[in-house]
């Protein structure tokens, strides 16, 4: 396999950011097989979560080689603390990670633009993020995934001030229920139930009660195409290790 780490300037930043990229490679022996100049790989597009940045799953888990086990190339951008969204004060993160990023990404390096090779994932506040870009935009991928995701937005910034202290240069406002930033408004709004969504959760972390609640949404709007999983675990990287390997393998099954 190979590990990109690349540096480049953002239009909706307006500054330069950084992603790494894995591109998975097979070794047969001592080689690694030349490809085509031309394939294009399906491609896991991964968030981190609130105190981390695009390191956080290298520096934490095995993906690399989950990557190459899968075949997927895996974007790992930078968002700060932006969840995802474009900030009161702050950067345009919600246009840089949804419209600029993929767009970047798939000129520098092979990546699938066929929405059935690509897929979105991320935790905790990555888990959100992966959730309201897929919601948002459901025909772009054929799955998401959160591990340990904030499943409701307002609930967590009341909640967790301590966690959130910088709210107010996040969100316009405290009560987010009803709005595009909430999950549970997006999947009431979504234009299909085809989108296959995985969730998981460790009973012993402090979110698994939001979570059992997004669970009884999920379940009821996607039927079949919605996975859940829980095991005994907390919000950290022994747990996200764990389950990202399920993740990536759950994501290779529905390529078609």
């Amino acid at each position: 396999m190979s590990l990109h780490q690349t540096t480049f300037y953002s239009n909706e930043l307006q500054m330069n950011t950084t992603a790494y990229i894995i591109l998975p490679e097979r070794k047969t022996g001592n080689a690694v097989p030349l490809e085509q100049p031309d394939k294009r790989l399906p491609v896991v597009w991964l968030l981190h979560g609130l105190f981390d940045d695009e390191s956080m799953f290298l520096r934490y888990t095995a993906i690399e080689r989950y990557a190459s086990e899968t075949g997927f190339a895996v974007v790992m951008p930078r968002a700060e603390r932006s969840f995802y969204t474009d900030m009161v004060h702050g950067g345009r993160y919600w246009h840089f990670i949804t419209e600029e990023l993929p767009q970047r990404m798939r000129f520098f390096y092979p990546l699938s633009l066929d929405a059935a090779e690509n897929f979105v994932a991320g935790a905790s506040m990555g888990g959100y993020g992966a959730y309201k870009w897929a919601f948002t935009h459901p025909d772009r991928f054929a799955g998401v995934a959160a591990l340990s995701g904030v499943m409701d937005i307002t609930a967590f910034g009341r909640d967790n001030p301590d966690l959130v202290p910088d709210w107010s240069s996040i969100f316009a406002q405290a009560d987010l229920d009803d709005t595009p930033a909430d999950l549970t408004y997006l999947v009431d709004h979504m234009r299909t139930d085809q989108l296959n969504v995985f969730q998981t959760v460790g009973t012993e972390d402090f979110l698994y009660q939001m979570n059992q609640k997004m669970k009884a949404v999920l379940s009821t709007a996607f039927g079949d195409h919605y996975t859940y999983s829980e095991c005994h675990g907390n919000h950290d990287f022994n747990f996200w290790d764990q389950q990202l390997p399920i993740i990536m393998h759950w994501f290779q099954s529905l390529l078609k």
